[in-house]
């Protein structure tokens, strides 16, 4: 390790004014991170795309209007509590005075370990323990757009809390982390958001802890669309108490290297999970994603949902756990995931892992990975569609089952406006090639196939 990465953990702790014990973790954790070998899993090898402490850089861009609002405006009706991030820098603070009056805290980490301890020592780091892995301690030790969000018992926030995470060109590092605690009998909707706007490589590390106490109800919708220069590491993890409920919503739109993984434990009797994600591969993406339940309690269940649809070049690896323990009796856990390939050249890989050790649970997996039926698409054209209309109509019946039933409407518009768009731009650019085949003088026409994809 290089001096500047030696003293970047001290730099953090001094500007923004951390206590002794923040400090300790993050020594801590930095000196597992040098001990550590690098982050690898099945489907990817980071050292090949080194996630770099780090990175040289040029003057941020801290406010490029046009790049921040093209996502978020689909969430922008949805809440008036928002914590913004510009890369490491707080640029939104909105919170309804009611619930500041009913104790809820939204607040940037740093200044919460300062003035709230109690809401924040006893959690923070306890789910996604430093030692884990080389990612989790790289967090631990250099977070720098961390944000805490605390709901007390029995209070209920109707409208989804937003935070967001925007990277710019020259923006440095930023690695965002979330501590989400959700009291006993108490229920909110959290939307993630990120996006990058990048020229040049560079890395980030997400690290998400939820705790949802006994017969809390949280509902998280994580969205990403990441720039095709950037490696991403998101570890999501949330711990449902009795009777408690934790609704995950992933959606990668992006076009980077993203390596994710969400994980609930159901360690009280008759807790529950859905795990739901959303892919909209293009270009060279790369999506190494796990879901996983663990089953602990006795009647916990779980319900794991994907759909993707892939084109290009981009590849999604799936990979759906679905663990039970011994003596978590009258478990009932579901699988399903279906991909969708628009080329030849899209790659997909669904996964399926059941791990039991008791017998008296149901464990359920389906998968497929398809092309887009041609029989439909020419019935629709045959009826008057065009072509576009009749693609986009097809796509969206793929993932309705998940988007019917996602918590955060606004994140169902997304997945549908992201959709459209890019077949539309799919076709244009096929409609490009063909003029230009059919206006060349010695383009050979009687070569050409007219009516014939075979996506």
């Amino acid at each position: 390790m290089t001096r500047k990465s030696e003293e970047l953990v001290s730099q953090l702790v001094r500007r923004r004014m951390e206590p002794d014990w923040l400090a300790e973790r993050r020594a801590a954790a930095w000196q597992l991170y040098k001990q550590l070998p690098a982050y690898r899993t099945t489907q990817s090898d980071l050292t090949q795309r080194p996630i770099d402490p780090v990175a040289a850089t040029e003057k941020a861009l801290h406010c490029p209007e046009e790049g921040l609002t093209n996502l978020s405006r689909y969430f922008e009706q949805t809440s008036r509590n928002r914590l913004i991030f510009v890369n490491d820098i707080v640029t939104v603070y909105e919170m309804e005075a009611e619930l500041v009056e009913q104790g809820v805290l939204l607040a940037e980490l740093s200044l919460a370990a300062r003035l709230f301890p109690s809401r924040v020592r006893p959690y923070l780091g306890r789910l996604l323990e430093a030692g884990e892995n080389p990612c989790t301690a790289l967090n631990e030790a250099i977070w720098n757009a961390g944000a805490i969000l605390y709901i007390p018992a029995g209070v209920q926030v109707k409208q989804p809390i937003q935070l967001w995470w925007h990277r710019t060109r020259g923006g440095g590092q930023l690695h965002p982390r979330l501590l989400v605690v959700a009291c006993e009998g108490s229920e909110a909707t959290v939307v993630l958001g990120e996006t990058s706007e990048l020229t040049e490589a560079a890395s980030s590390v997400q690290a998400v802890e939820v705790y949802a106490r006994k017969n809390a109800r949280v509902r998280v919708a994580a969205v990403q669309e990441q720039a095709a220069p950037l490696t991403r590491v998101a570890l999501l993890k949330a711990r449902a108490e009795s009777g408690a409920l934790v609704d995950w919503s992933y959606a990668d739109l992006g076009a980077g290297y993203t390596v994710a993984r969400v994980e609930n434990e159901l360690l009280g009797e008759a807790s529950a999970a859905r795990l739901q994600a959303g892919v909209l591969g293009q270009g060279a993406q790369h999506l190494d994603l796990t879901l996983h339940a663990r089953h602990v309690g006795r009647g916990t269940q779980s319900d794991m949902q994907v759909r993707a649809v892939l084109q290009d070049t981009a590849k999604t690896v799936c990979q759906a756990v679905s663990q039970i323990e011994r003596g978590a009796v009258g478990t009932n856990a579901t699988q399903e995931a279906r991909m969708l390939l628009l080329d030849k050249s899209a790659q997909a890989s669904p996964i399926p892992m059941r791990l039991i050790a008791e017998e008296d649970v149901r464990c359920d997996h389906a998968v497929s990975v398809e092309r887009l039926a041609q029989e439909s698409l020419f019935y629709l054209m045959s009826r008057g569609l065009p072509r576009e209309a009749a693609q986009a109509l097809l796509i969206r019946a793929f993932l309705a089952p998940l988007t019917d039933r996602l918590p955060v409407e606004a994140l169902a518009d997304v997945l549908v406006a992201r959709l459209e768009a890019r077949v539309e731009a799919r076709l244009a650019e096929e409609t490009a090639t063909a003029d230009r085949l059919d206006t060349e003088p010695n383009a050979p026409h009687g070569n050409r196939t007219e009516g014939n994809s075979s996506e």
